[in-house]
C-alpha cells in the first residue's frame, strides 16, 4: 500500500510542477497528493491497529485460560470439519447421494 501512496504522490508532484504559479503548484500538490494520501494511510493504519489490538486481546485471554488451568478444547476431526465422510466421499445436499471426491 505504501508503494501506491508513493506513486500517487509522484503523480501529484508532476501535476504540481506543471502549474504556472508556485502557489497553485503547492495547492495542487497539497490537495491532490498529501491530503488524500494522509486520509488513506490513516484509515488503513486504523484498521490494522484494531486487528493488532484484537489479536493481543485474544493472546491475553488464551494465556489467562492456560494459567487458570482450564482444559483446551478438543481438536475437531478434519474430515468432519470439511464435510468429508470416512469413505472418501463428500456429503451432498439432503436427499442427494454423496459424490465421490476427486
Amino acid at each position: 500500500m505504501l508503494m501506491i501512496a508513493v506513486g500517487w504522490l509522484w503523480v501529484a508532484f508532476m501535476m504540481a510542477i506543471t502549474e504556472k504559479n508556485v502557489v497553485s503548484g503547492v495547492m495542487t500538490f497539497a490537495f491532490y497528493g498529501l491530503v488524500p494520501c494522509a486520509v488513506l494511510l490513516y484509515l488503513l493504519n486504523k484498521q490494522a491497529g484494531r486487528r493488532r489490538l484484537y489479536q493481543a486481546q485474544m493472546r491475553e485471554r488464551e494465556n489467562a485460560k492456560q494459567q487458570a488451568g482450564e482444559p483446551e478444547p478438543a481438536p475437531e476431526d478434519s474430515a468432519a470439519k470439511d464435510g468429508a465422510a470416512q469413505d472418501g466421499t463428500t456429503s451432498g445436499a439432503p436427499g442427494r447421494p454423496p459424490t465421490p471426491r476427486v
